[in-house]
């Protein structure tokens, strides 16, 4: 039972407490403003497009991570782009969706890689955001659908109010971006349309390259991709079987009709399960890869065209 007595030895001790902790929180927050150096953004570097902080400056943004004194949410590797990679490869290699890509590098304004490149890999599949407030996070929950747990220091801590900070960064997990800069939000939409016809590593592009069975330069109308013999094949989109069978050069091919004018070709096929006249979906299994026709070993050759013009697939199945 609580006595006079007390009732005022308690409050005497809130009495003595309470300028302690103002105290506490008053220095450590000086402290912290004078020893930690703030993070600071030049105005041209950031945009906001849909309510998303986007970054045009590739080597700001880079910088900015490879120096980020905080914990943004997830495991983060900046990876430099070798000779030769797509950023398919890349993101095959270390596991994570290409919709967790693109949202972890919205400096990019291509698709295409270049070597020398840097760009940052989230060890988890979810979208990295940058914060100029705690809010923003929140915010940027929401627009995603709000189904992943918000990671991160995106939110001062007691003892860093005043910290002078332009931008913290947060991850959601399992989250898709809702934005991504002009240069390649119709690229990111025409991506999001097409799946890869197998998991394989990129070896030979579109465009002109060394001919590898004869001497001198040939133009390449499609992409290479070197997987094991018997390898699944599946179409990049629903549509209609327009062809199977020989092709001097192509080996067994599979020709299918999709929407919008597309029609996808894939070559050098060990082995064909469609049929034509069939309508086949992204989960159907049309054929095998092979190295039939001329070829150099075990790989599927795809062609992509519209209206039959002949595309750049980098383009569609990064």
């Amino acid at each position: 039972m609580l006595t006079n007595y007390h009732i005022w030895q308690i409050k005497k001790a809130i009495r003595f407490m309470v300028p302690v902790i103002i105290a506490i929180f008053i220095i450590g927050n000086i402290i912290a403003f004078f020893i930690k150096e703030p993070i600071k953004i030049p105005d041209n570097v950031l945009y906001k497009k849909n309510g998303f902080l986007l970054f045009k400056d590739a080597p700001a943004y880079i910088s900015l991570l490879e120096k980020y004194p905080y914990n943004p949410g997830v495991t983060l590797t900046i990876y430099t782009i070798r000779e030769g990679e797509s950023y398919w490869d890349v993101i095959q290699r270390y596991g994570i969706s290409i919709d967790t890509f693109i949202g972890a590098n919205p400096q990019l304004d291509s698709l295409l890689a270049k070597a020398g490149t840097k760009v940052v890999i989230p060890h988890m599949d979810g979208l990295l955001i940058a914060c100029k407030h705690f809010y923003d996070a929140w915010l940027a929950k929401l627009h995603t659908g709000g189904k992943g747990s918000i990671r991160g220091q995106y939110i001062h801590h007691p003892l860093e109010l005043l910290a002078m900070d332009d931008i913290r960064f947060a991850f959601i997990e399992n989250a898709r971006p809702v934005a991504v800069n002009s240069k390649i939000e119709k690229l990111y939409t025409l991506r999001q349309k097409f799946q890869s016809p197998i998991n394989g590593r990129f070896t030979s592009m579109y465009g002109e390259r060394v001919d590898p069975l004869e001497h001198g330069m040939a133009f390449h109308n499609g992409l290479d991709i070197c997987a094991s013999q018997g390898t699944p094949i599946k179409p990049v989109q629903k549509g209609f079987v327009n062809f199977t069978g020989w092709l001097d050069g192509y080996g067994f091919t599979i020709i299918i009709q999709h929407d919008e004018g597309y029609e996808s070709w894939y070559g050098h096929c060990q082995k064909i399960f469609a049929q034509t006249g069939e309508f086949v979906t992204t989960d159907s299994i049309i054929g095998t890869v092979g190295s039939t026709g001329r070829s150099t070993g075990p790989h599927l050759h795809f062609m992509l065209l519209q209206h039959g013009k002949v595309l750049n697939p980098i383009m569609f199945i990064w």
